[in-house]
């Protein structure tokens, strides 16, 4: 007989979850020889991973994480010299800044070729620019992304920060959005439009609505997700088929009306001629009956 469960719901959280940020694997050497141990991340820890880190989201920021680096990588599909890295470890050539894991972020004039089954982007390596990071929050990452990332984004020299930020809890969620432009001495917040956050280096516009970020095109015009997208081509591939099927139906019933057309004007014509043989057969009887001598002339 299966135990009754438990009733309420847990919530994880720093003091209750131990490994409530996530975790790394460490070997240490002990008098039995090297032992792996998971070992706990920080705080700190997140904002500065290393590779091989393991770091707690949850569904709702990886569809948006997913969704936002396929259109940003399709948008920057035929430039060359742009890179977009997702939830990949950079590190910056700032001696003090170390490095980061941001779930997004945007490079241009790579000027070295990148070896992409590398674990760490060193951005003096390639000659990278950065151009836009994108975080979207999630419990264990909320507070260093609202807090020291903005800081420490600007002193990275990334010019434009944007937030997903996931405000609600589980059970009411709800979606805003945060922009920060360099500015002088700092990042200045950039005002949300009705249209949402201009995002000028890929002329795409951001928005929430209401637990979900979309993006928009330069006409207002939602861009949907990938899978959507496919549903949506399959469906115009499936509506061409049934066009071009019923084109072809439609063609065949025509032929086939043609060839009755032209089967029964057939059939007409040989009646016709039929016709008019047995009418000269029926004309030169009577004119072998007229021609012919009465009786007892």
């Amino acid at each position: 007989m299966a135990g009754q469960r438990a009733v309420g719901t847990f919530r994880s959280t720093p003091e209750t979850d131990p490994f409530f940020y996530g975790w790394r694997y460490v070997t240490r050497e002990t008098p039995q020889g090297p032992v792996i141990e998971q070992v706990p991340l920080t705080e700190e820890d997140i904002l500065h991973p290393q590779e091989g880190d393991f770091i707690v989201h949850n569904a709702a920021h990886d569809r948006d994480v997913r969704y936002l680096q396929a259109v940003i990588e399709d948008r920057i599909a035929d430039q060359p010299d742009k890179l977009l890295l997702c939830d990949h470890r950079v590190l910056w050539d700032a001696p003090d800044l170390g490095a980061y894991g941001s779930d997004l972020i945007l490079f241009e004039n790579v000027q070295q070729p990148w070896n992409p089954h590398r674990g760490t982007l060193s951005v003096w390596d390639v000659g990278a620019q950065p151009v836009l990071a994108i975080e979207v929050t999630s419990p264990s990452t909320r507070n260093t992304d609202l807090t020291k990332k903005v800081d420490h984004y600007y002193r990275a020299g990334i010019p434009l920060y944007v937030i997903v930020d996931h405000a609600g809890d589980e059970d009411h969620p709800w979606v805003r959005l945060l922009a920060y432009q360099a500015g002088p001495d700092g990042y200045v917040p950039v005002p949300e439009q009705p249209q949402g956050i201009w995002i000028a280096p890929l002329r795409l516009w951001l928005q929430a609505d209401p637990d979900r970020v979309w993006c928009a095109d330069e006409h207002g015009q939602r861009i949907p997700p990938l899978r959507e997208q496919r549903d949506q081509e399959r469906l115009r591939a499936e509506q061409a088929q049934q066009l071009a099927l019923q084109e072809r139906l439609r063609a065949e019933q025509e032929h086939r009306h043609s060839l009755e057309a032209q089967q029964r004007a057939e059939a007409e014509r040989q009646a016709r001629l039929a016709l008019e043989e047995k009418l000269r057969q029926l004309e030169q009887e009577l004119l072998r009956l007229r021609s012919k001598p009465s009786e007892g002339a």
